[in-house]
């Protein structure tokens, strides 16, 4: 009997590492397919869809969102979104809210680290009343969300976050590591625009200046 229960301990072993690898396998195809997209695609605001849609889907999220933190005028705003529920944002109609600089999870942001927030969980990033700064209306009602720094020239321009709305998930290890992933294809992408703008800016000066 002492051998059936190794056999079963290693069988249940090998399951594991086999849907460990399957899982890790998944996540490369989903980063090189959004790698593709930068090759692919001309238009930066296309290559943001397509990567949110990607990593929404492959997490099995509500939604995907990227936000922005204008240091300018203290304001935080959605900028982008993918919605995998059917119940859309609608982002023109969303107030912009104060940068919360005084609250433990937006320095955890500017650290690098990763947000979680679970309303099953006592472990979490956010405060529950610091998890209203983020209730951004339109009934979107948070059970779980991740989010990471999106950062320029080392400075914190923004964050990509997923939510779940429906049910509550735990991102595992590997997952958070994809989140990570996405961060960085979109810090390509959005400098990539960056560029793109300042470089039509400085044609349309050229030609203010020969006429």
């Amino acid at each position: 009997s002492q051998d059936v229960t190794d056999l079963m301990q290693k069988n249940d072993s090998v399951q594991r590492a086999n849907k460990a690898l399957h899982g890790y396998i998944k996540q490369q195809q989903v980063i090189t397919s959004c790698l593709a997209y930068l090759m692919v695609d001309e238009d930066d605001d296309t290559s943001i869809q397509k990567v949110l849609r990607s990593f929404c889907e492959h997490l099995q999220a509500s939604r995907c969102l990227i936000m922005i933190c204008d240091e300018n005028s203290d304001e935080m705003l959605l900028a982008y979104e993918y919605c995998n529920n059917g119940r859309p944002l609608n982002l023109s109609a969303l107030e912009t809210k104060k940068i919360p600089y005084n609250t433990v999870w937006f320095q955890s942001l500017c650290n690098r680290e990763t947000l979680c927030y679970d309303s099953e969980s006592s472990d979490n990033s956010f405060l529950p009343e610091e998890l209203a700064a983020l209730d951004w209306g339109q009934g979107l009602r948070i059970k779980s969300l991740y989010a990471a720094g999106i950062f320029f020239s080392g400075r914190l321009w923004g964050g990509l976050a997923v939510t779940y709305e429906e049910n509550n998930y735990a991102l595992s290890v590997q997952e958070r590591k994809l989140l990570q992933a996405a961060v960085h294809i979109m810090e390509i992408i959005l400098q990539r625009k960056r560029n793109h703008l300042r470089l039509e800016q400085a044609l349309l000066d050229a030609q203010k200046a020969n006429e």
